[in-house]
């Protein structure tokens, strides 16, 4: 695969706006911009995330599946406690 061809799809304000993406993009996400990523290739991704505070990370971790565990859904009540725990990192509307 070339080095030019898209590996995934950065999605902006639920749609709104689309952008492909291929190997080592740089995407800057301002303040306050809801945002997802598609991944349209078999290629494995990583993404490496770079905030300004610190805070996200913890809340990451806290909901993410540890390395040989089962996924098992987040019960809403969880959820809400995770993010009570982590309200001064992660914001939900």
């Amino acid at each position: 695969m070339s080095e030019d061809a898209p590996l995934g799809r950065i999605f902006r304000n639920s749609r709104l706006r689309v952008r492909e993406v291929g190997a080592a993009a740089t995407v800057f996400i301002p303040d306050d911009t809801w945002i997802s990523l598609e991944v349209i290739e078999a290629e494995p991704v990583s993404l490496i995330a770079i905030f300004p505070e610190p805070g996200f990370e913890e809340y990451m971790r806290a909901i993410s599946v540890r390395e040989g565990q089962l996924n098992t859904p987040i019960s809403k009540p969880e959820l809400d406690a995770f993010r009570s725990q982590h309200s001064h990192a992660v914001n939900y509307k």
